[in-house]
């Protein structure tokens, strides 16, 4: 629970010079699943700082059958427009247990099309 406390306490410092720039947008988001092969209820629930088009945010995994942490995901992502119907979003995250150890590191980029 420490690690937890420890990456949140750097996300709000991280986000702090970001204040300068404008209000921070924050939201918070909630997943909840049951996988039916392994039985397991795991909830995701996420906070995200926004401003000026980028994001950071944590989501710790909760494993609700043994009631701990599994995965403490970070990620950081700048959307963008390019006219009125296309948006691009390259994004990052970076995956760990919570015994610390690095997990998945993913980069990627996503796209929106509006009709």
């Amino acid at each position: 629970m420490n690690k937890v406390i420890t990456l949140a306490a750097a996300g709000i410092l991280m986000a702090t010079p970001a204040m300068a720039a404008g209000p921070i947008a924050l939201n918070l988001s909630t997943d909840t699943s049951y996988n039916l092969d392994t039985e397991v209820v795991t909830t995701e629930v996420g906070i995200t700082g926004t401003v000026l088009n980028l994001s950071a945010g944590i989501t710790p995994t909760v494993n609700l059958n043994d009631q701990e942490i599994t995965n403490i995901k970070l990620d950081v992502s700048y959307g963008f427009s390019i006219n009125d119907t296309i948006s691009v979003t390259p994004y990052a995250e970076a995956n760990w247990d919570t015994d610390g150890n690095a997990g998945d590191q993913i980069i990627g980029i996503k796209t929106s099309l509006d009709f």
